[in-house]
């Protein structure tokens, strides 16, 4: 009975593997250009790290900024690691519900969650976001840096040291979160907002 399972399994990544290749060789080229990607869940401060590295000269975008950005958009919630990506990745999570409901307070979580769902055919009745999957891929991977929100100044030096960027700390200014999520709200919340509370609540790892 176990090898059987081992066998599903076995062909259940394949597939994921042959959908991955619906990333071009350009899609590559192009994280691969950059000193370091980031990638996140949504709504857990990666795009002020991203700033705070682009105005220091860091290459994060190519293309400064984060509007009209379609290269930083595609990539910057990817929920697995390509094949033949060389360059650094700083992985930014946590928080997840106070996230979501920043996100869904800005108009934002429906688009995000559709990133986290591109370019693979993985599925899981138990992830039907693909937070966990995107975690399990990028924190278990030792060639990633991964920085948990909320983080610290200290937290995010540490961070910097390890990809070998040099930024004082006089430049770092962390903003507290605005939005708070209130079990409250899910009367008036999407569906989307009500299916992540529901099935990620309770997972300690990445809230």
């Amino acid at each position: 009975m176990k090898s059987k399972k081992k066998n599903k399994a076995k062909i259940k990544s394949k597939e994921v593997e042959e959908k991955i290749e619906v990333l071009e060789k350009d899609d590559i080229d192009y994280l691969n250009s950059l000193d370091v990607w980031i990638v996140s869940h949504g709504g857990c401060g990666s795009n002020y790290i991203a700033d705070l590295l682009e105005e220091n000269n860091i290459n994060v975008r190519l293309k400064k900024g984060r509007i009209n950005n379609y290269n930083y958009g595609k990539y910057c919630h990817l929920s697995f690691i390509p094949k033949d990506v060389k360059t650094k990745i700083l992985y930014v999570y946590g928080d997840l519900i106070n996230s979501a409901y920043s996100q869904e307070k800005r108009n934002i979580l429906q688009f995000n969650l559709h990133k986290l769902k591109s370019y693979h055919n993985h599925s899981d009745s138990n992830d039907p976001f693909n937070y966990l999957f995107q975690y399990n891929n990028f924190y278990n991977n030792q060639n990633v840096i991964s920085l948990k929100y909320p983080y610290s100044k200290n937290d995010l030096l540490e961070c910097f040291k390890k990809l070998k960027i040099n930024i004082s700390d006089e430049k770092i200014q962390i903003k507290k979160r605005k939005n708070i999520f209130n079990q409250e709200y899910l009367n008036e919340s999407s569906d989307d907002m009500k299916k992540i509370f529901e099935f990620y609540k309770g997972i300690k790892k990445i809230i």
